[in-house]
């Protein structure tokens, strides 16, 4: 596994329900990622949206973004649920942000990043290679400042619909890649391994990582709940049996919803009309000399 470079850990940020918690590094709330959408015409400036899953932010209440500071410690950037923007079918929140630059230590991915529909038939990645994700342990996750750890695993399959526990089909990637909440909304990365199974060559260039989607939690079974009789030693005649029940287990296996679903909610309708409202404002504010 080559190093993972510091940038893509001061991209990943923490969640958490309420200033308080952020504060006292309360153990609830999940991992996102920010990511920069470029102004068309003006270069070198940029939207910056905080990125994870709609059921960190709207169903568990957790939207409160904490970041590192440059000076150390941390800063929160208080969001409420009702700032994230979602999309039903998919389980992505996006929220812009204000991000002091001399202050905050952060990063954001462009889209460049993100995987496209076609890199998968294309050959751009495939079956087999390998992911990470950069999210929150909870056990051991920095307490009073964000140390994101990483997660490694493989990509086993391509984009189906795969059942989400708010019980809609969320068309998503299949990873093999042991995880633990905390780490939902987490970035999740792929790059091609340098071995080619089918010639045996080693393979030189095109082993960029790219932005696979945002993690969102375990693939579990559908388990069909059974009893069984429990017999214990020396069970008194007509005591009722104890019932032993079997819940859904996790199968190690993740859903990710792909980069492009998430390009796809950045540039829709309500986020959209955002960015193009903030822009016409400033725009009307400056004078015709530039200044304002």
């Amino acid at each position: 596994m080559p190093r993972i470079p510091q940038a893509l850990f001061d991209a990943s940020f923490y969640l958490y329900p309420s200033p308080e918690a952020a504060k006292s590094g309360g153990q609830a709330g999940g991992t996102g990622v920010f990511v920069s959408v470029p102004v068309s015409d003006s270069p070198g400036h940029a939207f910056i949206y905080a990125v994870s899953n709609a059921h960190v932010v709207h169903q568990s209440g957790c939207s409160v973004v904490r970041v590192n500071t440059l000076v150390g410690g941390t800063d929160t950037i208080d969001k409420d649920p009702a700032d994230w923007y979602a999309r039903p079918g998919d389980d992505l929140a996006v929220s812009l942000v204000q991000i002091k630059q001399d202050f905050h230590k952060i990063r954001c991915l462009d889209v460049s990043w993100f995987v496209q529909k076609n890199d998968l038939r294309e050959g751009v990645i495939g079956i087999g290679d390998e992911v990470f994700m950069i999210g929150r342990f909870m056990n051991h996750d920095g307490l009073l400042t964000n140390v994101p750890s990483v997660r490694f695993g493989h990509l086993s399959m391509g984009v189906l619909g795969i059942q989400h526990s708010a019980g809609h089909q969320q068309p998503s990637f299949a990873v093999e890649m042991l995880s633990r909440p905390g780490y939902s909304g987490s970035p999740v990365y792929v790059y091609r391994v340098p071995h080619d199974l089918e010639t045996g060559n080693i393979i030189i260039g095109n082993s960029r990582a790219r932005l696979l989607g945002i993690n969102w939690g375990f693939i579990t079974e559908k388990a069909e709940v059974r009893e069984e009789i429990a017999v214990t030693a020396g069970m008194v005649e007509d005591e009722p049996p104890n019932a032993v029940k079997y819940v859904r287990v996790n199968t190690g296996m993740n859903g990710v919803v792909p980069a492009w679903h998430l390009a796809k909610l950045l540039s829709s309708g309500p986020i959209k009309r955002e960015r193009e409202a903030i822009i016409a404002q400033e725009r009307a504010a400056t004078k015709p000399d530039g200044s304002v």
